[in-house]
C-alpha cells in the first residue's frame, strides 16, 4: 500500500482506518504507480461489513471503478458544478495518465452545521453509577466518572466530545459515590446535566425505562468509561438513514494468537499449520444510538442488561444496526490493569479529540 491511497490488495480494516485517519467519508484507491483505480468510502465498507462480518477481504470488489474526477486542465466551473450536483465527498485531480496529483475535500461545514442543530434535540445518557470493580484500588476511593486523565476526569472528556458534536443535554445515571459526581458537574453550567439517582443498580440498561415518559425521539448512550473521536454527526446520520431503532457502535479488532494453530482434515489427520494468526472481530463499544421506541422494552425497576435489550428487540424484529469504526478510533478507559500500565497513551488518545 501507497503512504497516502489505498491498493486493490488493502483490506477492509485498512480501509477503515485509511477513512479515520483522513477525516473525510471516502478515500482513494489507486495501483503501484499512483494511477487512480476508484474510491471506497465508508458507506461501501459498512454495506458489506452489515452483510458478511469479514474485515480482512481484501477491497478488489469492494471500491467504486467508475469515480468522479477532474484533470489538471479543469477549472474551477466543472469542480464547483460536481461537488454541488454530485453526491461525493472528495475529488481526486489527475494528470494527463491518470496519476494522483491532489485531493480535492469539498467543503461539509454547512451540512454538519445542520446536523449540529439537530442534536440538540438529541440528549446523551451516561451510564456513571457502577462499582468500577475493573478500576479498583483506584475506584474505592474515587467514583470512576472521577478518575482523571490528564488534567480532567473521564466523565468531563465523554461529555465534551458529545457537547462539540451537537448534543447539548445530559442525564447522568448515578450510584455509586453519586454525590460526589454530581457535586463536581455542577459547575458545568454548559453541559446542563440532570441527575438521576439509582436506589439499586438495574444492570447497563434498566435504567432506561426511567425516560418512557420523555419526548425525545433518539438518544445517545454510554458507558462512563469510554472515550471516542468518531464522528458522532456521522453516527446518527447512519442511525437515521437506516431508521434503525438500535445503532450500536462496534469497532474492529485484531487478536494474534500466540501459537501455530494445527488445522485438521475432514478425517482428522494433521493439514497444516498456520503460524500465530490473527483473528478479527467486531466488538461492542458501549455507544449506542437508541430510539425512543426501544424505551418501552424496558420493565421499570428491574435489572435489565443491554445484552438482554438487543435479544428482545431481535424478537419484536426491530431494526438494529451495527456502526463499524476502527479500532484506533476509541479507547476503553475501564480496564484497570490497561490504565495503571498505559497513562501516556491514555492521555494521548484522549487528548487528541480535544
Amino acid at each position: 500500500m501507497t503512504e497516502k491511497y489505498l491498493q486493490p490488495n488493502s483490506s477492509l480494516i485498512e480501509a477503515m482506518e485509511k477513512i479515520t485517519e483522513s477525516a473525510n467519508k471516502c478515500t482513494i484507491v489507486v495501483n503501484k504507480h499512483n494511477k487512480l483505480l476508484g474510491t471506497i468510502s465508508d458507506g461501501d465498507i459498512r454495506k458489506v461489513l452489515i452483510k458478511k462480518q469479514k474485515l480482512n477481504i481484501n477491497i478488489k470488489n469492494i471500491y467504486k471503478k467508475n469515480c468522479y474526477f477532474v484533470t489538471t486542465s479543469d477549472d474551477e466551473v466543472k469542480i464547483n458544478e460536481l461537488f454541488e450536483n454530485k453526491s461525493i465527498d472528495i475529488l481526486p485531480v489527475v494528470n494527463k495518465k491518470k496519476i494522483i496529483v491532489k485531493i480535492i475535500n469539498k467543503n461539509q461545514k454547512n451540512e454538519n452545521k445542520k446536523f449540529k442543530n439537530i442534536l440538540e434535540n438529541v440528549p446523551t445518557i451516561i451510564f456513571a453509577g457502577g462499582l468500577g470493580n475493573r478500576l479498583k484500588p483506584i475506584s474505592s476511593v474515587i467514583p470512576k466518572p472521577l478518575v482523571p486523565i490528564g488534567d480532567k476526569p473521564i466523565i468531563e472528556h465523554i461529555m465534551e466530545r458529545f457537547y462539540k458534536n451537537g448534543s447539548k443535554k445530559f442525564y447522568l445515571l448515578l450510584g455509586y459515590k453519586s454525590k460526589l459526581v454530581s457535586t463536581f458537574l455542577s459547575d458545568f453550567k454548559k453541559f446542563n446535566a440532570k441527575f438521576i439517582y439509582e436506589k439499586k443498580p438495574l444492570g447497563t440498561a434498566g435504567s432506561l425505562s426511567k425516560f418512557s415518559s420523555y419526548k425525545y425521539e433518539d438518544y445517545f448512550v454510554t458507558n462512563c468509561d469510554i472515550v471516542t473521536n468518531e464522528n458522532l454527526i456521522n453516527f446518527y446520520k447512519f442511525h437515521k438513514k437506516n431508521k434503525s431503532h438500535i445503532t450500536l457502535m462496534s469497532a474492529t479488532k485484531k487478536i494474534t494468537i500466540p501459537y501455530g494453530v494445527v488445522e485438521l482434515n475432514k478425517q482428522g489427520n494433521f493439514n497444516k499449520m498456520n503460524e500465530k494468526p490473527d483473528i478479527n472481530f467486531l466488538v461492542n463499544t458501549g455507544i449506542y444510538l437508541v430510539n425512543s421506541k426501544v424505551i418501552k422494552l424496558v420493565k421499570k425497576n428491574r435489572p435489565y442488561n443491554f445484552d438482554n435489550l438487543l435479544r428482545d428487540g431481535i424478537k419484536k424484529k426491530l431494526r438494529i444496526f451495527s456502526y463499524p469504526i476502527s479500532d484506533n478510533s476509541w479507547i476503553d478507559i475501564g480496564d484497570g490493569l490497561s490504565f495503571l500500565n498505559n497513562q501516556n497513551t491514555l492521555e494521548r488518545f484522549v487528548l487528541k479529540g480535544v
